[in-house]
């Protein structure tokens, strides 16, 4: 008597050419789809449809050879012969537990549905992408992990759901990017992480939602780059981390609350950068971080606030560079680093204030060039004014430090190109440095705190500022602005003999 022969693999390209069916509806019992070796994933790509209507049978001495082939191992590179099936419609058994890489890219599935109490943990990553006419998709709650780009560029797809007590833990890096068709989703609670570009250029995507308490803590870059069409986001209490670029150029967003009790601690580079109809955020007291440009053109952003007890620590560089409309805002006690270009072009923020306790040694470079600055007062704290720090700010009048200032340094074009009209130099600088009151025309009056401990003055300090009158240096002399073009430098003391 013969053995009989059970089918238990579907291998690489098994289908990638065969295209005169329309459906598959039936499994031998016992065998594993698309195993997780090298040639056991794309068996269904590129898969065309033939027959329009009502779907075909697959004849029995068809499957029967055709996928005792798929499960040789040299049925794959045989890619010249591979055969065609043209899918529409598709419906998964229950024993299967994993679909492979690729395993049904490009195919013209309008429907995927999946067998009760279905066994499914893991899609592979693209196993459905660029299905153009696939519409809808329910994921079993057996579902542990979406891969990488596993529906991506799905154009036909409208909705998504999850089953109830789903067991979904990770979405992959571009999962449901380029769905353009996709409105809305809600995420089950057991979602942990979204990785990187997971929903990028959904375009019509309006809403996301988190069923119950939701466990996700990580966000990851691009993860809703570019859905123009999102409008508010709730971020869950347990998130962590936004990651870079998340949801930049998210243009019609306009609402982006925190849970209670967040545990948001970073904001990574470019998070919310062209978010051009923010109008408002209000950040939680857990966030330590802010990063690089994560709100930089953010043209719209008017008002920031931060919650009491805040614990940022760090400001990025251009974390709010070209925010046009910002408006005055007070940065908490806690802030350490204040970056580089942080506030540059800000053109309506009049003033910044700083909870008692500012903890900052410097302000970086050009923090606040060509912002709207109209008066400021310099903290105690800071010991180094960085290069073109308040350049180009134009109505800045008047420039005051508080008492007992430990600026040592004011850095070259610090202050050029205001208009400010006078300046008292607190008494611990040592250096002024090349051009810092250039182009200052309205300059008429700087003066050296007694007791001044001033030893260098670098070339063209008061370039093109007309106006200023003599100073009198630690040297008891007075010099001219035209006299101080090629520098100063305190006399060394001499050595008592």
């Amino acid at each position: 008597m013969q053995k009989r022969k059970v089918l238990e693999a579907i291998s690489t390209f098994a289908f990638g050419a065969l295209c005169i069916f329309s459906k598959v509806e039936a499994m031998h019992e016992g065998m594993r789809l698309f195993p997780e070796d090298p040639l056991g994933s794309p068996a269904f790509l590129r898969s065309r449809i033939l027959l329009e209507g009502v779907p075909t049978p697959i004849p029995k001495d068809v499957m029967d050879s055709h996928l005792e082939k798929a499960a040789q191992a040299t049925w794959g590179p045989n890619w010249r012969l591979r055969l065609r099936l043209g899918l529409q419609s598709l419906i998964l058994p229950a024993r299967v537990e994993t679909l492979g890489e690729h395993c049904f890219t490009e195919c013209l599935l309008w429907a995927v549905a999946f067998e009760r109490n279905s066994r499914l943990r893991i899609i592979g990553s693209h196993a459905f992408s660029r299905c153009g006419r696939l519409e809808s998709v329910a994921l079993p709650q057996s579902v542990e992990m979406l891969g990488e780009g596993c529906f991506t560029a799905c154009q036909a797809l409208a909705f998504v759901t999850f089953e109830d007590d789903s067991r979904a833990r990770v979405l992959g890096a571009h999962a449901f990017a380029r769905c353009i068709s996709l409105p809305s989703i809600t995420l089950p609670e057991s979602v942990e992480t979204l990785e990187e570009g997971c929903f990028e250029s959904c375009d019509h995507l309006v809403t996301i939602d988190f069923a119950g308490d939701s466990l996700l803590t990580t966000v990851m870059a691009h993860a809703f780059f570019h859905c123009v069409c999102l409008q508010s986001f709730t971020l869950p209490e347990s998130v962590e981390t936004l990651g870079e670029g998340c949801f930049e150029s998210c243009s019609h967003l306009v609402t982006i609350d925190f849970a209670g009790d967040s545990q948001l601690a970073t904001v990574m580079a470019r998070a919310f950068a062209h978010c051009t109809s923010l109008p408002s955020i209000t950040f939680p007291e857990s966030v330590e971080t802010l990063g690089e440009g994560c709100f930089q053109y953010c043209n719209h952003l008017v008002t920031i606030g931060f919650a009491g007890n805040s614990q940022l620590t760090t400001i990025m560089a251009h974390a709010f560079a070209y925010c046009t409309n910002l408006q005055p805002i007070t940065l908490p006690k806690s802030v350490q680093v204040l970056g580089k270009e942080c506030f540059m072009n800000c053109r309506y923020l009049t003033s910044v204030a700083f909870e008692v306790g500012f903890q900052p040694l410097e302000f970086q470079e050009s923090v606040f060039f060509d912002s709207g600055i109209r008066s400021f007062v310099v903290p105690a704290r800071i010991e180094r004014i960085g290069a073109r720090c308040f350049a180009w700010c134009q109505f800045l009048f008047f420039v005051t430090f508080e008492p007992d200032s430990q600026l040592r340094v004011i850095a070259e074009e610090a202050f050029a190109w205001f208009n400010l009209c006078s300046l008292v130099i607190p008494r611990r600088v040592t250096i002024l440095g090349r051009a810092c009151f250039s182009c200052c025309p309205s300059l008429i009056s700087v003066t050296l705190e007694p007791g001044s401990q001033l030893v260098e003055i670098e070339p063209y300090v008061f370039l093109d500022s007309p106006l200023v009158q003599d100073i009198l240096l630690p040297d008891g002399k007075k010099y001219s602005a035209a006299q101080l073009d090629q520098g100063w430098k305190a006399e060394p003391p001499t050595s008592a003999e």
